[in-house]
């Protein structure tokens, strides 16, 4: 197989994974020494990947969702790894490289953007071995763990390595609420005890991992192994990666809440609370459905997604008794997020005006079920007629659509 053909199987197998509904096109090659570029002309919807300026063939990945700056980075860094990757494609231990060399993508890209390049052994070494404990228990239970790369002083206990080789470093620095602390010279330093977080923070992270997302601030990077066997990384402040079904995806959080806006139709506020909502749901895995519905459209009725029955305003069933008195009358961005992401766990969708009143939730919405797709995918095309629909499932991926619903309908972003 050609160089040209195992470049482009790299991309599609290794690569476009990381990009959800994302394309590649061959294209012509130009005279340019970076490895991936914007191509501006198209908004930053596309990013031109190229080995090296004398490349005699080039690739575009495009998406509906623009493209960020650590998204560009990433390619950048896949090809520059990938390279060395090449000459060893079809000899016996080239596809059990290619696995190791994921880990070294990510952990040189979170490592350059936090100013630390010469980290990214140590990340991709923890990597690594969070791999090998998702797959353990210990003392009967799942391995939860986290480890922070920080700039503290080089004092010499023990390095990285051998620590890991402990069964002491499955147990202390639980993720949640500690970890220990790897200082400028590799070496173990320190544990510490992370702070709770407000109900009200928004920080972008999962909410159990705020503490840790906000330790990560600066120079600072977190990394963590949930019980669900899944590894989450923190730079900058924020969730930036997570390894989740055995892949690798990188998270641009204030580009997915812009995407909500659908044209300034929906206030900051309410765009942020439902997407930080979503990434509750998500890593909580309870699975779900939100609605933003459009000013002037009416969503509750008779033929309409919302029945009469779900609806919060004047309906004495139950169930819509129970959520207003636990509610309050107050709007989705009052609420403290344990208790979105409670009432977004109960089955059926959450349904919001554009100033985030809560029409209804956990509603089963009227919509006929498509049996290639299932009902939450329906359910949020549907309700994107009305304005946006996010769907989380129960894996934990994110999607959100606007429009008319159809089979070939793209979502506004995918994460996840």
């Amino acid at each position: 197989m050609t160089q040209k053909k195992n470049f482009e199987r790299l991309i599609r197998t290794h690569l476009l994974p990381l990009f959800p509904r994302a394309r590649l096109t061959e294209i012509a090659p130009i005279k340019a020494n970076k490895k991936a570029a914007f191509i501006r002309k198209k908004a930053d919807l596309a990013i031109r990947l190229q080995q090296n300026s004398d490349s005699t063939y080039a690739f575009e990945v495009s998406r509906s969702q623009p493209f960020k700056s650590i998204e560009k980075q990433t390619m950048e860094t896949f090809v520059e790894v990938m390279e060395r990757v090449l000459p060893h494609i079809e000899e016996d231990f080239g596809e059990s490289l290619l696995k190791t060399q994921m880990d070294v993508v990510v952990a040189k890209t979170v490592a350059n953007s936090a100013g630390r390049s010469d980290d990214w052994k140590l990340l991709s070494r923890v990597f690594a071995t969070y791999q090998t404990w998702s797959q353990e228990t210990y003392e009967g239970h799942r391995v939860a763990s986290a480890l922070g790369l920080s700039d503290a002083a080089d004092d010499v206990t023990i390095g990285l390595p051998e620590y890991l080789e402990l069964n002491m470093a499955k147990v202390v620095g639980d993720g949640y609420s500690s970890l220990c602390i790897i200082n400028r010279s590799g070496n173990l330093h320190a544990h510490e005890y992370l702070a709770s977080a407000s109900e009200n923070d928004d920080t972008f992270a999962p909410f159990a991992f705020i503490p840790l997302a906000k330790w990560s601030a600066g120079r600072r990077i977190g990394v963590a192994l949930n019980r669900g066997g899944e590894i989450l990384v923190f730079s900058g402040g924020e969730l930036s990666f997570a390894r989740r079904r055995g892949t690798w995806m990188p998270f641009c959080h204030k580009a997915a809440v812009s995407q909500l806006s659908i044209k300034n139709r929906f206030c900051a506020k309410v765009r942020k609370a439902a997407y930080i909502t979503s990434l509750d749901i998500s890593f909580a895995r309870l699975g779900g459905g939100i609605g933003l519905v459009r000013k002037g459209e009416k969503i509750i009725g008779e033929k309409l997604p919302v029945q009469e029955r779900d609806s919060l305003a004047g309906n004495q069933s139950k169930k819509v008794r129970s959520f207003n008195a636990i509610l309050k009358g107050r709007k989705f961005q009052e609420l403290g997020r344990p208790l979105r992401k409670e009432i977004g766990g109960v089955d059926g969708a959450i349904v919001l005006d554009h100033t985030g009143r809560i029409l209804t939730a956990g509603a089963v919405l009227a919509v006929s079920i498509s049996s290639d797709e299932g009902a939450r995918r329906t359910a949020a095309r549907t309700l994107g007629k009305f304005g946006v629909g996010i769907k989380i499932s129960s894996d934990g991926k994110i999607e959100a659509y606007s429009g008319e619903p159809k089979a070939d309908q793209e979502a506004l972003f995918e994460v996840g």
